[in-house]
């Protein structure tokens, strides 16, 4: 039998049904064979297990059911063998469990299973994932375990009496590998390439993410900025490099040519040129004032072009295919030289600014430099302990920095070959790198799916830079800072503390930094708050509630001391907060455990009567910055749901004329005039003029109006709160708003009787202007659930020289808002601007976030001859365009071509005269809607 040995057969059990045999010899090794059900012989078994002993083995049996072997050997011992996994495809990964009893196994079968050791049994039933799951880990302090299958890791929590594994969290939400990075040539913004297929540009000014560059169908391998700034291009697997508007994200044109994907794309310096690396082992050079046709086709090379690069004149290219570097004529398409020296892959090749010297480096890692007219290696650089990805002259020549396989960064001095500092941090290799036009910053890629933005003069690293596949982004620092998408409410990016994931959201009371990219390059002057790094915190305590009884609903909570003591817990009903603070004041912070008074439900206005109705708690550490995620209990009010049309209830108020003239406005009284107006008709229509009740507060010589003093507000809130769960609230603020308090202040709208902005007074707040918090108190006394804040509110002049240089809402303001709409549920609408002249623009007679909502809620873009932008990918069978266009002259020649799910499926030609481009654009349409008409579907 094959895999038996030639030693004297001590003894075969045959077990009758089952497909296995087993044999042992007077060597070291029992052997378990397998083969059909019927005829088995010897010449179609196969060996599928080999049990080991130290010694020979004399003695062995299988089990009934075919699970497992026991034998004995002259080693003095006898051996139980699990012989079966359950398993229907390779094992990809195992680990223990803590208690050093349990074992978790993952397999390309899709499955994870959990087996007690001991008994080689499987705890339950296998726990089903969608792919194959490749990696499986376990938790160092409980039963916690981990698995990966395609890009979605998810926990669970193992009870081990049961054998269920309950499954705790997705960790969703995360980009992929970060492959590309580039600043713009003013240094004003970051383009960032990643493997989810798309690119995102990032705008260092406010710290935001503006565009997600979407399209492609693979991974984006390479992105780069045109010299002036108006142009990206961004080069993919699917074999396409797509050039877009910077100003708007929009995609203009595409260049397809290359028979696989492609990776690097540069600019020439004059911005006239790009040339192209791709898989099919080619390099292309296209002509951007010749509509981007292809001009130069420079190889073949003899693997994939890994790396291009055009000389400062533009009259030469530099190309990497294994270990090959070549310096290419582009006119001729000719080699003018190669340089020979690397013994492994090259990665990447670059230019000195100077045109005179070539980079090179690969997997050899060995940074090489070239003397490009004559081909002599200069210098080597040596320190990396891995690949090579990138290599990089700063702008001036100064500096080369390099990106390495060991997940570091060099940086080095190019005259010298001396390195002169590393950058570390990077969990995974580093991709790629680039300068700041001043040299200042370095910008790195890595397959960790982190950006990150490093000093160059220090080697810090200032923050990491994250995208997410539903657009969203976070910008963390190493301190715990943090700004996000959503006013950093985004899911999928988690500190983790021991075994508790925890969210971005749950540490805005302390590290929520608006702006965290623009501080960090210094294109906003507000310090960053001052901050203990987020390093082993306090956690907060668990959170345990009773069951509601529907009788007499009353919630009863307690809360369980996790090392972080026992801080304030917050109540929510329907996503209002109705309590602050739970814990009645008489809760000792350090205790292990505290039962909180009751607090009753029944009849709370907040109640939906016949609805499912969600109470959450959010309780905090005894520092009070981190809290929990809430817990949340679904309560069914009795009744029957209100059929009634809910009431629109809203409050405007608008101040042009304050006490003295110092900070008086145009148009802020004006505005709210208008919205209560707009208001009144559009919620008429909607509601009925029954179900609208509306309070003009505004500043006004007409008789009998009232001005929105601090006592008339407080009155109108007052008056709304008789509103039902089931209504809308919406307030309106227009005049000037200023932050108080510095870095964790308040924001307050000032009222007639403030004649500055100073209201460093104690009393003079008090008596001139209303609080954010008094804001969030009064809203919250307004049993309404649907609310929106809009504020058209600026700030006075000299407040902002003093909170910012940057004519842009403090950091402060935007942390206030964020905690009224966290605590009230609004939604909140704010204008950005930051003094009075950007406030009000004369041109529209109006404050521009005023005139912008009039103007929406008018309907003008539905009237005739307007137009609404809309994406065609959102809509699945929508057309979209791309085109090209030709000057001479005064005449303009357009090709426009109709793309239906990326296939095109037509192409128009247009002509006009360049001093009638409305009667071009018309042309277009009317052309676009002809062809339309003509084709199937």
């Amino acid at each position: 039998m094959p895999g038996n040995h030639t030693f004297t057969l001590l003894r075969i059990a045959l077990i009758v049904s089952m497909t296995f045999t087993a044999s042992c010899a007077a060597p070291k090794r029992a052997s378990v064979t397998a083969g059909p059900e019927k005829n088995r012989t010897s010449a179609n078994a196969r060996m599928v297990v080999q049990l080991t002993h130290a010694n020979h083995v004399s003695a062995m049996d299988v089990s009934a059911d075919g699970h497992f072997i026991v034998s004995a050997g002259w080693d003095k011992t006898v051996r139980l063998w699990n012989i079966k996994t359950g398993h229907e495809n390779a094992v990809t990964s195992v680990a223990f469990c803590h208690d050093g009893h349990t074992v978790v196994t993952g397999s390309q079968d899709a499955t994870a299973r959990i087996w007690n050791a001991l008994q080689g049994t499987q705890y339950g039933n296998a726990i089903s994932h969608t792919n194959g799951v490749t990696v499986v880990d376990t938790s160092g302090e409980e039963t916690v375990f981990f698995t990966a299958a395609g890009e979605i890791p998810q926990a669970w929590s193992l009870d081990l009496s049961s054998g269920i594994a309950q499954h705790l969290l997705n960790f969703e939400g995360n980009s992929d590998w970060v492959s590309a990075v580039d600043f713009s040539p003013d240094g004003k913004r970051l383009l960032i390439g990643t493997w989810d297929d798309t690119a995102r540009l990032w705008d260092a000014g406010s710290g935001a993410q503006l565009q997600r560059l979407q399209g492609h169908t693979g991974d984006v391998r390479g992105v780069t900025f045109s010299p002036d700034g108006q142009w990206i291009v961004t080069a993919a697997r699917d074999g396409t490099a797509r050039i877009w508007q910077t100003a708007n994200g929009l995609e203009f044109h595409r260049l397809t040519g290359h028979k696989g994907g492609i990776r690097p794309v540069v600019f020439s310096a004059d911005g006239r040129w790009i040339v192209t690396g791709g898989d099919d082992g080619t390099a292309r050079v296209w002509d951007r004032q010749a509509a981007f046709s292809q001009v130069s086709l420079l190889g073949p090379h003899e693997d994939r072009v890994s790396s291009v690069a055009f000389s400062p004149d533009g009259r030469r290219v530099v190309t990497a295919s294994k270990n090959m570097v070549r310096l290419w004529d582009v006119a001729t398409q000719r080699i003018i030289r190669a340089f020979n020296g690397h013994t492994r892959l090259v990665n990447t090749v670059t230019f000195s600014p100077d045109g005179r010297r070539i980079l090179s480096a690969g997997w050899d890692q060995i940074i090489r430099l070239w003397d490009a007219r004559s081909g002599t290696e200069l210098l080597n650089f040596e320190g990396h302990t891995n690949g090579i990805h990138s290599a990089v002259f700063s702008r001036d020549g100064s500096y080369v920095a390099t990106g390495s396989e060991d997940k570091t960064i060099c940086l080095w001095d190019p005259d010298s070959g001396k390195q002169l500092r590393c950058f570390t941090g990077h969990t995974s290799a580093v991709i790629q790198v680039a300068f700041s036009p001043d040299n200042r910053f370095l910008l790195s890629a890595s397959a960790d799916q982190t950006a990150r933005l490093w000093d160059t003069a220090t080697g810090e690293e200032l923050c990491q830079l994250i995208s997410f596949r539903d657009g969203g982004w976070a910008v963390v620092d190493k301190k715990g800072r943090f700004d996000a998408s959503n006013g950093g409410d985004v899911e999928g990016l988690h500190w983790v503390v021991g075994l508790e994931a925890i969210a971005l959201s749950q540490l805005k009371e302390r590290y929520y930094e608006p702006g965290l990219l623009a501080k960090k390059m210094g294109y906003n002057r507000e310090p960053l708050r001052n901050v203990v790094s987020f390093v082993a915190p306090g956690l907060f305590p668990d959170v345990i509630t009773k069951p509601l009884d529907p009788r007499d609903p009353k919630l009863q909570i307690t809360l369980v001391n996790r090392g972080g003591g026992i801080g304030r817990a917050i109540i929510l009903l329907n996503g209002k907060e109705i309590i602050s603070d739970a814990r009645g004041g008489t809760v000792d912070p350090s205790a292990e455990q505290a039962e909180l008074p009751p607090i009753p439900l029944a009849g709370h206005p907040y109640l939906l009567a016949g609805q499912k109705n969600v109470i959450e708690v959010r309780a905090y550490n005894a520092e009070g910055f981190l809290s929990s995620r809430g817990v949340t209990i679904a309560y069914l009010e009795p009744g029957t749901a209100e059929e009634e049309k809910p009431v629109l209830w809203a409050i405007v108020a608008g101040v042009s004329d304050y006490a003295g003239n110092a900070i008086d406005l145009r148009y802020a009284a004006k505005d709210a005039e208008d919205m209560a107006h707009a208001l009144e008709i559009g919620g008429t229509r909607l509601f009925g003029a029954d179900h609208v009740r509306l309070t003009l507060l505004i500043t006004s010589d007409k008789p009998g109006q009232d001005a929105p003093t601090r006592e008339r507000l407080q009155s109108a809130f007052e008056a709304a709160a008789q509103a039902r769960a089931t209504d809308l609230l919406l307030v309106y603020l227009a005049g000037h708003g200023v932050t108080y308090g510095g870095q964790d202040g308040d924001f307050y709208y000032l009222t007639p009787d403030a004649g500055s902005g100073n209201i460093d007074d104690p009393a003079i707040r008090a008596s001139v202007a209303i609080s954010s918090m008094e804001l969030t108190e009064m809203i919250r006394k307004v049993p309404a659930l649907k609310q929106i804040l809009i504020l058209d509110t600026c700030a006075s002049g000299r407040v902002v020289e003093r909170l910012t240089e940057k004519r842009d809402i403090a950091s402060s303001q935007v942390r206030a808002l964020e905690r009224m709409k966290d605590r009230t549920g609004l939604y909140v609408l704010a204008g950005a601007a930051a003094d009075a002249v950007s406030y009000e623009a004369g041109r529209y007679g109006q404050g521009l976030l005023t005139w912008s909502l009039l103007f929406g809620m008018r309907g003008a873009a539905l009237r005739e001859f307007q137009f609404v932008y809309v994406d065609a990918a959102d809509f699945p069978d929508a057309y979209s365009l791309a085109g090209r266009y030709w000057v001479k002259g005064n005449l303009v020649n357009v090709m426009v071509m109709l793309f239906k799910e990326d296939i095109q499926k037509a192409s128009i030609a247009v002509s006009g005269d360049i001093t009638r481009l409305n009667r071009l654009a018309a042309d277009i349409i009317d052309e676009v809607g002809r062809t339309l008409a003509t084709l199937p579907g």
